[in-house]
């Protein structure tokens, strides 16, 4: 069995904030919109992913932040992740861990998303020879 990947899906509690976020900051297109089971869903992406956002209403709590159990983050590879870092400042990310090198090869950066979501940015580096 092979397995692709799809999707993931991202309850949202201030549904129109997150929508904001993912297109505004992060620079994702909104790609269509439908109901499932009485909930509006928008899904949001690019060529490479696409999110779920679905309104869980307002009244449904965030869940804690990591190190909570279940799934930490999602994330993302990227080029020039210093750059980037600083375009997704101006549209008002916050940063939970600037970008740093976590090993010769590979610098990385979390980003703090609504209901407590957390976005890690990846760039890798060919090994120096």
């Amino acid at each position: 069995m092979a397995l692709e990947f799809n999707h993931f899906g991202i309850k949202c509690t201030a549904f129109q904030e997150t929508i904001k976020f993912y297109t505004e900051v992060l620079g994702l297109e909104k790609l269509y919109e439908l109901e499932v089971l009485g909930k509006k869903c928008i899904f949001v992406g690019n060529d490479t992913i696409e999110i779920e956002l679905e309104d869980a209403g307002a009244s449904v709590p965030s869940p804690p932040m990591p190190p909570a159990a279940g799934l930490t983050h999602f994330a993302f590879m990227v080029k020039d992740i210093e750059k980037l870092a600083d375009e997704l400042k101006g549209r008002g990310a916050q940063f939970m861990i600037p970008p740093f090198n976590i090993r010769p090869t590979r610098k990385i950066a979390f980003i703090k998303a609504p209901d407590s979501v957390l976005i890690q940015l990846i760039e890798d580096f060919p090994e120096a020879g």
